[in-house]
This record gives structure tokens, sequence and C-alpha cells, in this order.
């Protein structure tokens, strides 16, 4: 009966611990809303931005980036920053490109912002550094070479890994934790995105295709992450305006 007593009182002491613990991480863990979304131009139409923001809105993110910005001449650059009103502090890519231009919205306060314009291309990379309530990390929002045709179909793919490697390159001279999201306009197991997990992990860890065209066969955007973050609840939004699925990842630090 004794020993009977003395297992039960253990095992209670057990549960209580692992209990402690799991309360512990919770209040400890620190998350992260992020959306990444190739928006296609929002269609060159101001509706289908309305329409568009007001979804990404209700899912009250931290962080937006949103690659193939339209030419502020055919979707106003200040509509699209009124569009998102609940995110203060704004970034893009300072030379106004006839397409494929980038845009980075936060809750939370931004600096050192930088753009990276690829060679041969209107392909570009935006960088810049959160203020995460006291703690700093670094965000890259990508668009990687797109994928081409025919006889350009080679060439594209040799772009994106040259491309993949200055990235590589930043990653390592980076202080801070690093996220990384965007179009890669390639699947993962192709060179440019095996180049990028060797020192990133997918916190996305989905093979669910988000590219909406050609059946939803093919993984070409991502959010990769340095191992500080760890992957919360992410999901594929299908939308009628783009021919990208929305990302949306909500990851954690411990």
């Amino acid at each position: 009966m004794k020993n009977t007593k003395k297992i039960l009182c253990l095992l209670f002491i057990a549960l209580l611990s692992i209990s402690c613990k799991n309360n512990k991480e919770q209040e400890t863990k620190k998350e992260l809303c992020l959306i990444s979304w190739n928006c296609d131009n929002f269609r060159l139409s101001p509706d289908t931005l309305m329409a568009a923001a007001q979804l990404i809105n209700s899912y009250q993110p931290d962080l937006i980036c949103l690659q193939e910005r339209p030419h502020t001449n055919l979707v106003s650059y200040d509509l699209i920053k009124r569009s998102f009103p609940q995110h203060k502090y704004k970034a893009t890519n300072g030379r106004e490109d006839e397409n494929l231009n980038i845009i980075l919205f936060s809750k939370y306060p931004l600096s050192n912002v930088k753009t990276w314009y690829f060679k041969d291309t209107y392909n570009k990379m935006i960088q810049a550094d959160i203020d995460w309530n006291g703690e700093t990390f670094r965000i890259y929002n990508v668009h990687l070479q797109t994928t081409g045709h025919g006889k350009n179909f080679l060439s594209n793919a040799i772009k994106r890994y040259k491309q993949s490697n200055i990235i590589k390159s930043e990653i390592k001279k980076c202080p801070y934790p690093i996220i990384i999201c965007g179009d890669f306009n390639d699947i993962p197991l192709s060179y440019t995105v095996m180049n990028l997990v060797t020192k990133l992990k997918d916190v996305s860890r989905s093979f669910t295709g988000s590219y909406q065209k050609l059946g939803n066969l093919f993984k070409i955007d991502y959010i990769l992450a340095t191992p500080e973050w760890n992957k919360g609840k992410y999901e594929l939004i299908n939308n009628f305006w783009s021919d990208h699925k929305i990302q949306k990842n909500s990851i954690y630090k411990l």
C-alpha cells in the first residue's frame, strides 16, 4: 500500500512538472504572424486591391510581404499603403521599376532597409531589420528570377541559383535571426531552394502547391528561417486575385 501511494505521489509530481514546463513555454513563446504573397499586380485593379487587403487584414498579421506590386502609375502606391492601415511601417524598393516591385508592411519599427536589384532582370529583394518588442530580427522579401519557357528555362534557373548565392552570402554576415519569404519561382528539390536550406529551415514544411495554375501542383513560394524560429500554423490561402496562393504562417521563438 505504501509503495502504491509512493508511486502515485511520484507520478503526480512528474505530471505537475510537465504541466508547469508547458505553461512556462506558453508564457515565453513569442509568436509572429507573417503573410507573404505574390499579388500579381492586384490585376491592375483598385477593386482587387481592396478585396485582397480586406482578407489579409482580417488575419491581423504582424508583417506583410508582397511581391509584384504594380507600378504606382497603374495602381497608386499611396492607395496600396492606405489599404493596410494597421501597419504603420512600410518599405519598398527605392527605384520604381516598370514591373516586379515589392513592398513590406510592418506593425513594428523598421531600420537598415536595403534593396538588391538582381542583374539583368527586374527581380529583386528587400531587407529590413525589425524591432520586435525589444528584439531585432532581419527579414528579406524575395522575388527570384521568373521561370520562363522554352530556351530561357535553363538560363533563368541558373540566374535563380546565382541569386540564391547572394542571399546565402548575406545570411553569413547577418548578426540577427533571419526570416526569408517570397516567390522563389522554383520547386523544393531545385538547386536554388536546396542551396538555401543548407543554412535555413523551411518553416512552411509543406509540399502543397502554392502556384494556382497547372493544377496546383507546384510549390514555388516559401518562408525560410534560421534555427531560432519554430514553425507554427502554416496555411496556403486560395484566392481569385493572383496566380499564387497567399502564405500565412504563425512562427514563434522561445
